[in-house]
């Protein structure tokens, strides 16, 4: 399920949802939308908005960078290596950057 249509059945803002989360509601926003002003979501936040939404919100239906897709495989497979969850990390940190 997409993040917005999650918030949308359960009459949840960008807001509380941001809140419950402990981000901004502008980057809840940004990684609902595609195009030039969209965000990668980091791996840490896919993975809390899984947990958040029970699921529903799978963190591979994020927009996430390649690094942090590669590390989400490794965790799903069983077999994450730090230095994957680590580049994943630091390479989201400089996606957002540059946005």
């Amino acid at each position: 399920m997409k993040l917005g249509a999650y918030l949308k059945a359960r009459d949840l803002t960008d807001s509380a949802f941001a809140r419950l989360l402990g981000v901004s509601p502008a980057t809840i926003q940004r990684i609902q939308i595609s195009g030039t002003h969209s965000r990668t979501a980091s791996l840490a936040l896919a993975l809390r908005i899984e947990q958040a939404t029970g699921g529903e919100v799978a963190a591979d239906e994020l927009p996430l960078s390649k690094a942090s897709r590669r590390a989400l495989r490794g965790i799903r497979n069983g077999s994450p290596t730090p230095a994957s969850v680590e580049d994943a990390e630091e390479q989201g940190a400089t996606n957002r950057g540059a946005a």
